[in-house]
């Protein structure tokens, strides 16, 4: 899925980002900023570890609170 991720990309956000494994690869590729949302507190606590920001929330309000 990565080539699916255009190389300019400078801000992305993964919507059940889960542990961060693919949003983690889109980082290091492209150095881009990397939101996840995840509703699994678990998993949303894994993935804070390596991206710039989780939101360990649905995916409305999580898509609500990005949008300010």
């Amino acid at each position: 899925l990565l080539r699916f991720v255009p190389a300019d990309s400078t801000d992305v956000v993964e919507v059940g980002c889960g542990t961060g494994l693919f949003a983690t690869a889109v980082k290091t590729k492209l150095g881009a900023r990397v939101v996840g949302i995840e509703p699994f507190q678990h998993a949303a606590m894994v993935a804070a570890k390596s991206l710039d920001e989780v939101l360990a929330l649905d995916v409305d309000d999580g898509v609500q609170k990005l949008a300010g």
